[in-house]
């Protein structure tokens, strides 16, 4: 389980780093333009430094936010830094992961992006939009079979990956995965 994590990670990475260009254009509409350039630092460093043979799976997390915090610049190097050591202390020791680790996973991300963030709301900010409207009104059938949780892992794996609307392009364009 250890070496999905990692996986997971380094896919992440792999595709922040390819999407550099994509996610700084994005910032330019409406921050300084340099997300894009900061995540890909971030993460070229998270893979340069992440444990592969590491079992426990808070270790690699861990590591991933403490690394995500110290190279990433601006409000997004605190805020994932905390989101992926949040999720460390949810599974802390664990060689493997449950449904119900994954809800305790994303509490402890969403509550640590809202307390690092300062958000009030589902949508302050910007910051919980996506995950707190994703996970937060419904993750009482997160582990429920054929619950919406798993509907929506079914629904993205058709799609292809992760899809973001953004009115500048006339369609939405992939972002990650595939």
């Amino acid at each position: 389980m250890a070496t999905k994590i990692y996986q997971c990670i380094q896919k992440i990475g792999e595709d922040i780093i390819a999407n550099k260009e994509f996610l700084t254009d994005l910032d330019s509409a409406i921050g300084d333009a340099d997300h894009g350039i900061n995540m890909a630092r971030g993460f070229t460093e998270v893979l340069g430094q992440l444990p592969q043979e590491e079992e426990d799976i808070s270790v690699i997390l861990k590591k991933t936010g403490m690394v995500l915090l110290s190279k990433v610049g601006g409000a997004s190097g605190p805020l994932y830094g905390t989101a992926y050591m949040k999720a460390a202390g949810a599974v802390a020791g664990k060689k493997e992961i449950t449904l119900e680790d994954g809800k305790n996973i994303m509490e402890a991300v969403i509550g640590g992006i809202k307390l690092r963030g300062k958000a009030r709301g589902e949508n302050h900010a910007g910051r919980l939009g996506a995950s707190h409207g994703c996970f937060g009104k419904r993750h009482r059938s997160w582990g429920q079979p054929g619950g919406l949780f798993s509907q929506n892992v079914r629904s993205g794996k058709r799609r292809g990956g992760i899809y973001q609307a953004y009115p500048r392009y006339q369609r939405p364009r992939k972002l990650f995965g595939g």
